[in-house]
């Protein structure tokens, strides 16, 4: 049977790598269930890790070891074992998969055609600005699967929907293309009942799932105890999971990627493993749960995160700063004058200084070519303070965690990007990879859809650092003279003038004269260095230079006796760690104790850097120089 395939797959398993296999399945099974959200209620997804012999599965598996055997041998030595693990994900509160289960065919619009898409079609999907809309992330499950195989039952809720209320039931493998007995196969094969659609031709079979009447969704769910009943939803079963998908691993990995979305009370999780025991995570006990992970740096992380998220969710607009609108038709751009008021700018300013949370709502257009029709919508950055020096904020669209964002970090606060109103998650969404870990705006979905989307998006990942900058720059005098009570700045050589000799007389026997010595004229930096509010410094170009040329800056510890830059060591500060923003400028080098940065010919260029603390006294060592 040939699918319906767009080519991605290659793209698929080949992108951004994720924590652990527990993470590529708890991300994909979740933001698919939640799509799926079929009322009010928290929708309810439960994992379970089992284990069962091959002599309790019955007849699940006959037809497909000797396939599995030829397309991957280490997998089919996999047949000799008596018993196997797995894992079962299933969703509650949500509709299941609905649409005709003998449309062979499908519509790229049909919003109510999961069965379709989820069983038939490869990198096609009925959803847009959704949390999963790639059409092939079900593909996660396979992949976890050691033989590249799941079974799948569902029950579909509505009112008498085509094909029934179900349940329903199917197994699909994906393998290698291969040979058997001299017969070429394709890589899909089936547990499924074979035979000539309803109105079909009666000459052409068709792959369909098994029905009610069938005794085969009883088999699946009796094989691996499935807890669905006839409440609609989607059970998938993954037999022969690797080792490291344990309970463990899929409990971090759901207050890792969901916590906050489970926080707000849209979404509960139960995990159960092979002895019973049950980790339940809802509104009331996620912050237990994260409590009781081992006890690292990321669960204090995650644990100051929810807390933060859960003080943002209840905030009224009076609660909010919110900042001006872009003029549209403008380069997006956080140095566009009018953004941030000095009235606001002080209350960031007094918020943070006291040690107290702020929130700032930050106002994006999304203009979708080719209607160029602009739909203005939002973004919230929540603050809170943090005892570690610098952290990265993180960015969650619709409560999934977009972790691996790159972003400038900030200093002495936690920073959360919230993206949840639906316009601009559409927007995010659709420059996620297949992970839904990173965006880009190369993606097939994003480039070329949006009006100056590359820049908006740039727009949204530096808008942490961007918000904190335009609230501190307000209040900054920033004085070269006053810099020298903070810095060592080293000296600038002189350049003596020559003086042309004075004609003399050899016959002038007079007295002689002093000479006359004129000063010796210094050269003008042609930067200024000043200090930051807080701890810092920046170093502006005082003149306009040309695209390309490289600043270069140098920092340690000044010291009484020998060279600062020769006794710097990597416990004095790491610049890497620090919060750097430049203007005018693209940052090329950010390690250790070194910036280096290339001028894009605008006609401000400057670099801040903050996180210093303010009992030290800094060296610092600037060159400029033509890129050559």
């Amino acid at each position: 049977v040939d699918k319906d395939r767009d080519p991605v797959l290659g793209e698929f398993f080949t992108t951004e790598s994720i924590e652990t296999c527990a993470d590529s399945i708890v991300r994909e099974s979740i933001q698919n269930s939640v799509d799926a959200r079929s009322g009010s209620r928290p929708v309810d997804v439960r994992f379970s890790v089992g284990c069962v012999t091959k002599s309790e599965t019955g007849d699940l598996f006959l037809g497909l070891w000797e396939h599995v055997s030829v397309s991957d041998e280490e997998a089919g030595r996999l047949c000799a074992e008596n018993g196997f693990r797995y894992v079962t994900v299933e969703d509650f509160g949500t509709t299941g998969l609905r649409g005709d289960p003998e449309d062979v065919m499908g519509d790229d619009g049909d919003e109510e055609n999961e069965f379709y898409f989820f069983v038939r079609a490869e990198g096609k999907s009925p959803k847009t600005g959704q949390r999963g809309s790639w059409g092939i992330g079900k593909y996660t499950y396979l992949d976890v699967s050691m033989i590249n195989t799941i079974f799948v039952l569902t029950a579909r809720g509505g009112n008498g929907p085509v094909g029934g209320s179900g349940p329903l039931a199917i197994g699909m493998a994906v393998l290698k293309n291969h040979k058997l007995e001299g017969r070429a196969y394709m890589p899909d094969g089936y547990l499924c009942e074979v035979r000539p659609l309803t109105d079909g031709d009666d000459d052409e079979d068709a792959v369909l799932p098994f029905g009610p009447d069938s005794d085969m969704p009883e088999k699946i769910s009796a094989a691996f105890n499935l807890q669905r009943a006839d409440e609609p939803g989607l059970s998938v079963v993954v037999p022969y999971v690797p080792d490291e998908l344990t309970y463990e691993e899929l409990v971090r990995s759901v207050a890792r990627n969901y916590g906050i979305l489970i926080g707000w009370g849209d979404l509960e999780v139960t995990v159960v493993d092979e002895t019973g025991d049950v980790a339940t995570m809802d509104s009331d006990s996620i912050l237990a749960v994260l409590g009781s992970l081992e006890d690292n740096s990321e669960r204090e992380e995650l644990i100051d995160e929810l807390n933060l998220a859960l003080w943002g969710v209840g905030l009224t607009p009076g609660d909010r700063t919110e900042l001006g609108r872009h003029p549209l038709g403008k380069h997006p751009s956080w140095h566009t004058d009018g953004l941030m008021t000095e009235e606001q700018a002080k209350i960031i300013r007094d918020e943070l200084a006291g040690g107290r949370s702020l929130a700032v709502r930050v106002p994006v257009p999304v203009t979708e070519k080719p209607d160029d029709v602009t739909r203005w919508s939002y973004l919230d950055v929540f603050f809170g303070s943090s005892e570690k020096k610098a952290n990265k904020p993180h960015f969650y669209r619709q409560g999934l965690r977009i972790s691996e964002i790159p972003s400038d970090t900030v200093s002495g606060l936690h920073a959360l990007v919230i993206i949840d109103d639906e316009e601009l998650a559409g927007f995010f969404g659709a420059a996620e990879g297949v992970s839904h870990v990173n965006v880009s705006s190369e993606t097939k979905s994003f480039k070329g859809k949006y009006a100056y989307g590359a820049n908006w998006l740039k727009f949204i990942k530096d808008a942490p650092a961007q918000i904190l900058r335009l609230a501190r720059s307000s209040e900054e005098d920033e004085d070269a003279g006053l810099a020298e009570e903070y810095f060592h700045i080293p000296e600038v050589e002189p350049e003596p003038e020559k003086e042309d000799e004075p004609e003399t007389d050899p016959d002038d026997t007079g007295d002689i004269e002093d000479p006359v010595i004129p000063p010796i004229k210094r050269r003008v930096r042609p930067y200024t260095i000043a200090p930051l509010v807080g701890g810092g410094f920046s170093v502006t170009v005082n003149s306009e230079v040309p695209e390309g040329t490289v600043l270069t800056i140098d920092v340690a510890y000044d010291m009484p006796n020998g060279n600062p830059l020769k006794n710097w060591a990597p416990q004095d500060f790491r610049l890497d760690y620090m919060t750097v923003e430049v203007e005018g400028c693209n940052l090329t080098e950010r390690s250790g104790n070194r910036i280096t940065v290339a001028s894009t010919g605008e006609s401000l260029f400057k670099v801040s850097v903050r996180g210093f603390g303010s009992n030290r006294d800094l060296f610092v060592d600037v060159s400029l120089s033509e890129d050559s």
